[in-house]
C-alpha cells in the first residue's frame, strides 16, 4: 500500500518537474517576477521577454502556480500594453472592469475570490514605472479667475512646486 502511494508521489513530482521546464511556465515566471509581483527562488531573467500572454498565464497558473492567477487581473489593468489579453474569457473581462471601477465587489476569476486579486491593484511594482491604483492621479479642470491665478503663481514661485501640488497643500 505504501509503495503505491510512494510511487504516485514520485510520477506526480517528475510531472511537476517536466511541467516547469514548459517555456510557458518559465516566461510568465519571468515576467511576473521582473515586475515585482511575485517573489521565486529561482532566477528567471533569461526568460523575460517584454510581454505576457494570457493563455501561457493561465497554463501556468493552473498547472503550476496558483499564485499567477491571483495576480493576473491587476497585473493586466496595472500593465496593459505588456499583456496580450487575445482569447481572454469574458469573465476575466468582466474582473477588469470591475477592479478598474474599484468594486467593492466583483466576479470571481478561475476560481479565485475578487477580494484575492483586488488587493494586487495596489501592490507598488518593483520597476516603479507604474504607480498603484490608489496612487494614480485623476485628472480634473478648474476655471480659475485671473486672480486666482496670480496667487497660485506667486505660490509656485515661492514653493518651487507645481501648480496641483500647491493646490494639494492647501487641501
Amino acid at each position: 500500500m505504501q509503495n503505491k502511494i510512494l510511487e504516485k508521489i514520485k510520477k506526480a513530482a517528475e510531472l511537476d518537474k517536466q511541467k516547469r521546464l514548459d517555456a510557458r511556465f518559465l516566461k510568465t515566471m519571468a515576467f511576473l517576477t521582473r515586475k515585482g509581483a511575485l517573489k521565486a527562488n529561482r532566477n528567471y531573467d533569461e526568460w523575460y521577454v517584454g510581454k505576457l500572454y494570457f493563455k501561457d498565464a493561465v497554463w501556468a497558473g493552473k498547472n503550476l502556480e496558483p499564485r499567477i492567477l491571483e495576480v493576473l487581473p491587476a497585473m493586466a489593468l496595472r500593465l496593459p500594453k505588456e499583456i496580450v489579453l487575445k482569447g481572454a474569457p469574458k469573465t476575466f473581462l468582466k474582473a477588469l472592469e470591475a477592479l478598474k471601477a474599484n468594486q467593492k465587489q466583483g466576479p470571481d476569476f478561475m476560481g479565485v475570490p475578487y477580494d484575492k486579486y483586488k488587493a494586487w491593484v495596489n501592490l507598488e511594482l518593483e520597476d516603479k514605472r507604474t504607480k498603484p491604483m490608489d496612487q494614480k492621479k485623476i485628472m480634473r479642470s478648474f476655471r480659475l479667475s485671473p486672480r486666482c491665478i496670480e496667487k497660485l503663481k506667486k505660490r509656485m514661485d515661492e514653493t518651487g512646486s507645481s501648480g496641483s501640488e500647491v493646490i494639494e497643500s492647501l487641501l
